[in-house]
């Protein structure tokens, strides 16, 4: 038997000296100088799997048996017993804590720094909340598709597909097909049935108001200019006895221009005013719900899923000026001046223009007269059949509508 030296690599062990210790010894069949030394010593284990530091130096054990007096020395290198603990170290904890510089800035830091912090977080928040929003608007439309195709897919023939176009998203609901300029954007899909019912008297006060309310109502305010203009061209039109087809329709344009009055205050609320609890406080409870349901979105704020605002996306931005301008439409028989519309939709006559080419209009200069001057206006017809523009020819010339 080859014997092999197995000191303790603290110098010693709390066993007594007289005892024997029971070890195990494992030797690699392939690799005999690998061998594997363990023993327990009351509660404590040791073993030689950790190489100790003096594993590459030169020993030399000598045994002196004092009966026999015979000296034996063993040139093998010993294998040192080191006790063994658990591999997972103790956290090491740290009693300093990190830097919250926003912290240090609203307690120590000047007036300037606080008002730069302030306005960094104002503009974080609201690009998570303008994110927030689209993925949430895509979501709602996703649904309400699933739904309308789960409806429609048992009486539609194969092949009789609608193609996907983003202006689903976008437009009021349209019918391509249609034969007629007032049956592309139907008048009865455009609003709904409740919004009516609660919009009735205001709608009912509109129609048979004189020219004198007009005039007060465009003097405090109390409607937008481009609805106190078609008021009072609708006035004047059943006053003189012309226009029959406008007169036969006159609650009809009433209640296009009171819904479209409401929607023209939602849009030109500020961010702030959006947060708001009631950010339509002069809208009947049902507009007003309709309205904020349709076009705007809650989204978290911060990290936080407790807290929640409500903002107005790009995409619903441009929803709610798509929907407007089909009111106007349907006010002017699908005849209209951009020109008239750029105080109320804050835009400028070719940004409005690339919008009314995006819902199938045609759009063409003329000439009217301005007392000893000629104006060149910009006239927009929605003709049938239909036709939207090429999606690569509204990107090329305009990117930024549906982002």
């Amino acid at each position: 038997m080859e014997l092999f030296p197995t000191p303790f690599s603290l110098g010693t062990s709390p066993a007594n000296p007289t005892s024997i210790l029971p070890a195990v010894v494992h030797i690699d069949a392939q690799n005999s100088d690998k061998t594997t030394v363990s023993c327990q010593i009351g509660s404590v284990f040791y073993s030689n799997k950790n190489q100790s530091s003096l594993k590459d130096s030169n020993f030399a054990t000598v045994i002196y048996n004092k009966i026999t007096e015979d000296v034996i020395v063993i040139h093998k290198k010993p294998e040192f017993l080191e006790p063994c603990f658990n591999d997972t170290e103790p956290e090491i904890v740290n009693d300093t804590k990190a830097v919250d510089r926003a912290a240090l800035t609203n307690a120590f830091g000047s007036v300037k720094r606080q008002r730069m912090l302030k306005e960094r977080e104002r503009h974080a928040d609201h690009r998570s909340a303008v994110t927030d929003a689209t993925v949430i608007t895509k979501a709602m439309y996703g649904q309400k598709q699933l739904k309308r195709e789960a409806t429609d897919v048992d009486g539609r023939e194969p092949g009789t597909e609608p193609p996907v176009d983003a202006r689903v998203r976008l437009l009021p609901p349209f019918d391509l097909n249609a034969a007629h300029p007032q049956d592309v954007f139907p008048f009865e899909k455009l609003i709904p049935v409740r919004i009516l019912e609660a919009l009735a008297s205001e709608a009912e006060l509109l129609s048979t108001a004189s020219v004198t309310n007009f005039q007060t109502w465009s003097e405090k305010g109390v409607y937008p200019k481009c609805v106190i203009d078609r008021l009072l061209r609708l006035s004047a039109l059943c006053n003189t006895g012309v226009g029959q087809h406008m007169a036969n329709n006159r609650l009809r344009i009433a209640q296009c221009l009171t819904y479209l009055s409401h929607m023209l205050a939602l849009f030109k609320l500020n961010p702030h005013d959006v947060h708001r609890k009631q950010p339509l406080p002069d809208s009947p409870s049902v507009v007003a719900k309709h309205l904020l349901a349709e076009f705007t979105a809650m989204v978290s704020r911060g990290d936080s899923s407790r807290f929640k605002t409500r903002t107005i996306s790009p995409l619903l931005r441009d929803r709610l000026i798509y929907h407007m301008l089909t009111l106007v439409l349907h006010c002017d028989s699908f005849k209209t001046v951009i020109d008239d519309l750029t105080i109320d939709f804050r835009m400028s006559c070719d940004q409005l223009r690339r919008y009314f080419i995006y819902m199938g209009c045609r759009v063409h200069k003329e000439e009217v007269s301005a007392g000893d001057e000629k104006v060149t206006r910009l006239r927009v017809t929605l003709t049938t059949p239909v036709k939207f523009p090429d999606a690569s020819w509204h990107r090329s010339r305009r990117t930024n509508i549906l982002d």
